[in-house]
């Protein structure tokens, strides 16, 4: 028996990133299965498969996954780790953060034609302290009308200690005070799923279940997905590439349909302010 019903809203980050991420996102936003799609494109698959959003932008928001600590051939990238620790204390170079955000932009909206419907950051970088004025501020300079990540409050699929303190850390880390920022300025989800350790033994099925029983309604749920290849190869330069295979396949499954119907889930794009 279905529970009473609530509406998420599923969105697949990292569009761009190599091709079986983005022909695995392109694959299950033609079959529904999802609402939203994050795109880095600094992604040297973004030239590739971009062009393929465009059929499905009116059934899916289509946003820009920034990216500060991604490297690729052309871009400058800072570590995880470093970019915390620059932005808390003020140290990176603002002309910098400026320019990048300009031209990730600028390569989603040349090829969509309009802005993005979102905006999000790669290991949710647009809450760090720096960045996030940074990037709250080009957003009004752009008249910006979409909706925007938060991760308050994030809702585990686990009680494991290292997940709840991650999750932790995560909204502690700028998450509050840019939930704050935004809130009279654009929509926002109600709450924020999908972190786990992405181990390729994780039981993603588990996780999904335990998801959709616990986010409240208007609630945003990250995945990662990437299309198995034909020859079974792994890309090596991605650590979570098996997770993401694990992910696709579960969302591409009937088995996915059945736990969102036993919940009581309905999927849609995020409503946004008016």
């Amino acid at each position: 028996m279905a529970h009473s019903g609530k509406t998420l809203t599923l969105c697949a980050d990292d569009f761009g990133l190599n091709g079986p991420v983005s022909s695995g996102i392109i694959a299950l936003a033609r079959a529904g299965r999802l609402q939203a799609v994050s795109c880095m494109t600094q992604g040297p698959a973004w030239p590739q498969y971009a062009d393929q959003l465009l059929p499905l932008s009116e059934q899916v928001d289509l946003g820009l996954h920034f990216n500060l600590t991604e490297s690729f051939t052309e871009n400058q990238a800072i570590p995880l780790g470093q970019l915390m620790r620059q932005s808390l204390f003020r140290q990176l170079d603002t002309g910098w953060l400026e320019t990048t955000l300009q031209a990730q932009w600028q390569a989603f909206t040349d090829v969509i034609g309009r802005q993005p419907d979102f905006i999000d950051g790669h290991q949710h970088v647009h809450q760090f302290g720096q960045v996030r004025d940074v990037v709250f501020h080009f957003l009004i300079a752009q008249g910006f009308s979409g909706w925007v990540r938060t991760l308050v409050p994030v809702i585990n699929g686990t009680k494991r200690f290292g997940l709840l303190a991650k999750s932790w850390l995560l909204q502690r880390l700028g998450g509050q005070r840019w939930q704050a920022m935004i809130e009279p300025h654009w929509t926002y989800p109600t709450a924020f799923g999908g972190v786990y350790d992405f181990h390729p033994q994780a039981d993603y099925h588990y996780l999904m279940q335990r998801w959709m029983q616990a986010l409240p309604t208007q609630a945003l749920l990250m995945c990662h997905p990437a299309e198995p290849s034909p020859a079974g190869q792994v890309d090596p330069h991605d650590p979570i590439a098996i997770a993401r295979i694990r992910e696709y396949q579960y969302l591409m499954s009937d088995a996915f349909l059945e736990d969102s119907q036993r919940a009581g889930i309905t999927w849609q794009p995020l409503v946004r302010k008016s």
